[in-house]
């Protein structure tokens, strides 16, 4: 049996690792700090589709609304402090290869209630995505849909 050991100074080939984005973590912490805390506005319906925006601009300024597509098509700003918490989430995350992207999360919001509620999952699932019109921007990114279950109470 023969063992071959080769020494390498450490000091010549260190390297820098850093954290890069991968897709599914930024995902979770769109989940955790942003789909999870924020509702739609009606509550009437079972099923309430809306569209998350993220714009991440090339100085990596992060600003956060949303379109709630059955009411109107206007964009709403989400609450101050859930969008603090989850640019603090990001922290540990490179965000360079989302610079300059507007990213659009689609939304499905289901209300689980013993309330005799319409069934309206068609009428939902059209309103995750925003009838908008996008000027001015570069990259445009439409993310995985996501489902949100909310049972009232909890």
């Amino acid at each position: 049996m023969f063992v071959f050991l080769l020494e390498v100074p450490s000091d010549c080939y260190s390297q820098k690792i850093e954290k890069s984005v991968f897709p599914q973590d930024f995902t979770n912490k769109v989940i955790q700090n942003l789909v999870l805390e924020i509702r739609p506005g009606e509550f009437e319906k079972k099923y309430l589709g809306y569209s998350l925006l993220i714009f991440i601009s090339e100085e990596k300024e992060i600003n956060i609304s949303r379109v709630e597509n059955y009411s109107a098509d206007e964009i709403l700003p989400i609450d101050q402090d859930v969008q603090e918490s989850f640019v603090k989430s990001l922290i540990d995350i490179d965000l360079t290869p989302f610079e300059g992207c507007l990213l659009i999360y689609p939304v499905l919001f289901v209300k689980n209630s013993n309330q005799p509620l319409e069934n309206n999952f068609r009428e939902g699932l059209k309103s995750m995505m925003p009838t908008l019109k996008f000027e001015d921007i570069d990259c445009l990114q439409i993310q995985d849909p996501l489902i949100v279950s909310h049972r009232e109470g909890t």
